[in-house]
């Protein structure tokens, strides 16, 4: 197994995953806060970031959660999402006005404020 170049802590509250540089007295220049997508958790991308070579030496890495909520375009299943999705088809992506119509704007708004925070 590939050595990795970070240290991993856990907020066990929000279960956001934050992956500090090593050695740990070596301050952070960086930092890049990766926001998974629908369905996933920052499990899923841990293990990417934490091998070795992949962002440079002194960077933190933010990997936030995203709330469990019910999710339209998935018949109202619930499942980790940013925001709401109403709609989801190759004619939404291209126009702005059809991505806002698309997504519930007070989750999107929710998403931005947790962003925020972490800046």
């Amino acid at each position: 197994m590939e050595k990795s170049n970070y240290k991993e802590t856990r907020d066990e509250k929000t279960n956001y995953v934050y992956l500090d540089p090593l050695p740990e007295n070596q301050p952070h220049k960086y930092t890049m806060i990766f926001l998974h997508g629908l369905g996933d958790t920052p499990d899923g991308f841990r293990d990417t970031f934490m091998s070795a070579g992949l962002c440079p030496k002194n960077c933190r890495i933010v990997l936030p959660a995203a709330p469990t909520a019910p999710v339209t375009v998935n018949g109202g299943a619930p499942c980790t999402s940013w925001f709401d999705i109403y709609e989801l088809t190759p004619q939404v992506i291209p126009e702005v006005a059809k991505i806002r119509s698309a997504i519930n704007q007070e989750d999107l708004k929710r998403s931005v404020e947790v962003l925020n925070k972490l800046i």
